[in-house]
């Protein structure tokens, strides 16, 4: 299971985020990582666990300069860099909990994953067009539900049938 925000334009997306991988009979491993999208990941040092709370945020400094920020709220470790995309024009917000594409896996079991103080330019994500894609499985079946966005603007969660 991935869980990433990043800003995204055709074919580039800048975005910081955790990974967690399940295999039968092997222990869980969770980490951190940061990736400027075709480029591949680059894992960060921040210890990841079940149950931390984690803040994320991409921000885009100028035309091709990206801050990108992973603050694990639970112990206190943070990671942030400033790395260059050249060639990215107007950008969208993502937040995003995804089965990884190159996963061959099923989805695993998790508990509901709850995004709160969502913001894109600084403001509340209420009012923005939003799209909502939950994981299907390779059967077709509808293994996860996003809710609405909060009253408050800015929270939702995304939760395993």
């Amino acid at each position: 299971m991935a869980i990433w925000v990043g800003l995204d334009y055709t074919g580039h997306v800048e975005q910081i985020g955790t990974e967690g991988v399940c295999q039968r009979h092997t222990p869980a491993t969770y980490w951190a990582w940061y990736e400027l999208y075709p480029a591949p990941p680059v894992r960060t040092k921040v210890t990841i666990r079940p149950e931390d709370q984690l803040g994320a945020t991409v921000v885009r400094l100028d035309t091709d300069r990206f801050r990108l920020t992973l603050i694990n709220a639970t112990t206190g470790a943070q990671f942030s860099t400033v790395q260059i995309a050249k060639g990215v024009g107007n950008t969208h917000g993502t937040i995003v909990a995804e089965e990884p594409s190159f996963s061959d896996m099923d989805l695993a079991g998790f508990d509901p994953i709850h995004f709160t103080r969502c913001a894109f330019n600084g403001k509340s994500i209420v009012g923005v067009r939003l799209i909502s894609f939950d994981i299907e499985s390779d059967g077709g079946s509808v293994e996860t539900t996003t809710s609405e966005v909060a009253a408050n603007g800015s929270d939702f969660t995304v939760t395993r049938r």
